[in-house]
């Protein structure tokens, strides 16, 4: 297991899961939860998957799903951030692919916002862009404490 978060009572896991495939390495990283019905079970609800090819030091996006019904709670965002911070430490820079999705838009334009100097736009060939993550990257930015004055 790499991480879990909860949302509305519900645990959520993300395990990490490796495989080569003729000189590629693969890293797919699932989002379980716990099956409602059976105790000990678990459901795969979504993941992200990566491509690092030959001795590459980049891992490439090439696929992003998670459940309808799971959409809208930040988990797509926990699945991005989690994954790429695994990656990162890894020793490895990680790219969306150039054809993304208007939520995966959504993500890597939040995701660079809150981590300008992380995360850059690439131009690629035909006007489109890839996003790098270069290092670690954070939902949130850095926020100093304010403290109130009386």
């Amino acid at each position: 297991m790499v991480a879990q978060t909860s949302r509305s009572d519900k645990q959520f896991y993300l395990m990490r899961i490796r495989y080569n495939d003729e000189g590629t390495e693969h890293r797919l990283y699932r989002l379980l939860t716990d099956y409602p019905l059976i105790r000990g079970k678990y459901e795969d609800i979504g993941g992200i998957s990566f491509a690092i090819f030959g001795d590459s030091s980049v891992a490439q996006i090439y696929g992003v799903a998670l459940v309808e019904e799971f959409q809208g709670q930040g988990l797509g965002t926990f699945i991005y951030k989690t994954a790429i911070n695994d990656l990162v430490s890894q020793g490895y820079r990680v790219q969306s692919d150039t054809a993304r999705s208007p939520q995966a838009n959504r993500v890597w334009l939040n995701l660079q916002q809150r981590n300008p100097d992380t995360v850059k736009v690439i131009p690629r060939l035909g006007g489109r862009t890839v996003y790098e993550a270069r290092g670690v990257v954070h939902r949130r930015p850095n926020v100093k404490r304010h403290w109130r004055s009386r």
